[in-house]
């Protein structure tokens, strides 16, 4: 039996995985982990885990983040980076999956990508190649695509940029 896990960190990356979730969750030759971070539960940005629920996707997984507030940001986006990798490092260790599969370019993925690689995961990473502004987001992206061993791009244009 193959085991993968299936990483969803907002609700724009779960509105486009969602299908292929399905589609591993009811695979008999399939052991799938979904694992679900904690912005999916904030009611500000539309609390998408409900949209989960409502689809009937199981999740295996709710890494949450620590609340701590730093006067200064990067300190405090490095303490959720740091622990989201302690607790998906655990995730990995138990759920033992011979793939990771990881979409987008949110700085949140990093922590998991980070833990894949320390695990000896390989990552699937869809939608690679991408180009955007601002934020971590282009820096995430193409980080975690070099330390990807299989892409799935959107288009060859996207294709030929990896």
């Amino acid at each position: 039996m193959s085991r993968l896990c299936i990483v969803s960190t907002c609700r724009s990356d779960f509105g486009i995985i969602s299908g292929l979730v399905k589609k591993l969750s009811i695979d008999k030759k399939i052991k799938s982990t979904f694992v679900v971070y904690d912005i999916h539960e904030n009611k500000n940005l539309g609390k998408s885990i409900n949209e989960i629920v409502k689809q009937k996707i199981k999740i295996n997984y709710l890494v949450r983040s620590p609340k701590k507030n730093f006067k200064n940001k990067e300190i405090e986006l490095s303490n959720k980076l740091g622990s989201i990798i302690v607790k998906i490092s655990k995730i990995l260790n138990t759920s033992n999956p011979k793939l990771i599969i990881l979409y987008g370019d949110r700085i949140e993925l990093m922590s998991f990508a980070i833990s894949s690689i320390l695990m000896k995961i390989p990552i699937v990473h869809i939608n690679g190649g991408e180009i955007t502004t601002g934020a971590y987001d282009e820096l995430t992206r193409h980080s975690i695509t070099k330390i990807s061993s299989y892409h799935f791009v959107s288009s060859k244009k996207n294709k030929n940029i990896l």
